[in-house]
């Protein structure tokens, strides 16, 4: 079980590695072809390395680093990934990627001020039945959604199946970002951290 949590954290840890050779990809891409299909590999990677990540912290059980790990490095790729393609691709757009990097920012503050808040060791407010601490069906479909929108972009679909996808990633990302605004408060304050 030791192993299987620590090869999770490892994997988490590797795509947070991962960022600054991707960016360099995107880059340098328009330029050599060569990065764009590194830039492929490095995102299927990402995700190979997601799955296995969450195959590996089920076998281990509690693992509250991973728990805490995971939907970050999550979360700071498909940031980077936005920010990277917004401003050197400009695709997607630097509206969608606001709303992305947004939502992060929002859950992650909301996560930060309840673990201060709590005034508890890094591992037992991770050990909470808690909207803070544990993903959902919501952030997941956000994640996805959001992800499904890189490879469309990445992988060159027609325009208009990308476009469509803006506004699919737009609406997920809001909706779930306003669930979990109003679940977390709730929440804090039912813990008593607000």
């Amino acid at each position: 079980m030791k192993r299987a949590a620590l090869a999770a954290n490892l994997l988490a840890i590797s795509r947070v590695l991962l960022i600054p050779p991707f960016i360099f990809c995107i880059i340098f891409s328009q330029r050599d072809g060569f990065y764009l299909n590194l830039a492929r590999v490095l995102l299927l990677y990402g995700v190979m390395s997601d799955i296995l990540d969450g195959r590996l912290g089920a076998l281990a059980g509690n693992n509250p680093i991973g728990q805490f790990l995971d939907p970050l490095a999550d979360k700071l790729c498909i940031a980077a990934i936005y920010i990277s393609l917004s401003l050197v691709w400009h695709n997607p757009p630097l509206w969608l990627t606001s709303i992305v990097v947004g939502r992060f920012l929002v859950v992650r503050l909301l996560w930060l001020i309840g673990f201060l808040r709590a005034k508890e060791k890094l591992q037992s407010f991770l050990q909470k039945k808690s909207i803070l601490t544990k993903s959902n069906l919501w952030g997941k479909a956000s994640s996805w959604s959001q992800a499904v929108l890189i490879f469309a972009i990445l992988f060159s679909l027609p325009g208009g199946w990308v476009t469509f996808l803006y506004w699919i990633v737009a609406a997920v990302t809001v909706i779930t970002g306003i669930i979990y605004l109003v679940q977390g408060v709730r929440e804090a304050k039912r813990l008593g951290l607000v």
